[in-house]
């Protein structure tokens, strides 16, 4: 699957380009204020079991990642830090590395970062450009295989994106999750866990999974303003099944979703 994001905050946005808080554009096919639509039956006849591949690339932790970042700007590599990105990084990203060569001062909060389930980490980067005062915004960070890399820059005041024009919202993970499910990618879909341990949830997914391919969302459940409990319908072994899908938008992660609970009964 595509890369693996982590929230870092990156304080540029007293010079960054005018279009840099533009909101972007939808993605097709995102959260509404309705909620989550039911997704389309894709049954398949047939079900590869998937097996995880070597990550290519370098190898590096959070940390490592961070302090690459922190280097380029203060270096004004563009290059270097354009090579941090993620493979389906967001718009936000470019304009922000082309604003770097008036920036004397970068460093990450000690404030904790927070970690949303195994796939995204957020933190947050200020910088002081000069003649400028401090700015701070969220950096999204994803997990690629077993590396990081640069997906997402978020303001960490003023305007932010809504939940209908981030990548990752409430219906994009739901529907890659049970997408995966269906293709009976056990590990593909734990990476869209809420939990750090994703032991009991492997669980539920693998339960999922043995069902007949057609795991969907149905009509009904509660949409709140951060919290998602979708109904879920399916089959296995030709019965009829029913069940719920729980996920929660982090609105410190640039509106990041993540699966808490699935089943069908």
């Amino acid at each position: 699957m595509a890369a693996v994001a982590v929230v870092v905050v990156f304080a540029v946005t007293a010079f960054v380009a005018p279009g840099f808080l533009v909101k972007a554009e939808p993605v097709a096919g995102e959260a509404t204020a309705g909620g989550v639509p039911p997704t389309p039956n894709t049954t398949s006849t047939t079900r590869p079991s998937t097996t995880k591949s070597t990550p290519s690339g370098p190898v590096r932790t959070v940390e490592q990642t961070k302090e690459l970042i922190v280097t380029g700007v203060l270096r004004h590599d563009k290059p270097g830090l354009t090579a941090l990105k993620c493979g389906d990084a967001t718009p936000r990203v470019d304009p922000l590395i082309g604003q770097v060569d008036p920036v004397r001062s970068a460093f990450f909060s000690t404030v904790a970062a927070e970690q949303v389930g195994p796939r995204w980490r957020v933190d947050t980067l200020t910088m002081t450009p000069r003649g400028a005062p401090d700015v701070s915004n969220y950096m999204v960070l994803q997990r690629d295989g077993n590396s990081w890399c640069l997906w997402d820059v978020v303001p960490a005041r003023g305007e932010r994106p809504s939940l209908a024009e981030v990548p990752y919202g409430p219906r994009a993970v739901i529907n890659e999750f049970l997408a995966k499910v269906n293709a009976n990618d056990v590990e593909g879909a734990l990476d869209s866990a809420c939990a750090q341990d994703t032991t009991e949830f492997r669980t539920q997914v693998e339960q999922l999974a043995a069902a007949d391919g057609d795991v969907r969302t149905a009509p009904g459940g509660e949409i709140g303003r951060t919290s998602y409990l979708i109904k879920l319908t399916g089959t296995k072994g030709g019965e009829e099944m029913r069940g719920e899908i729980s996920a929660t938008s982090w609105p410190t992660s640039a509106g990041i979703t993540c699966v808490g609970t699935a089943f069908l009964v």
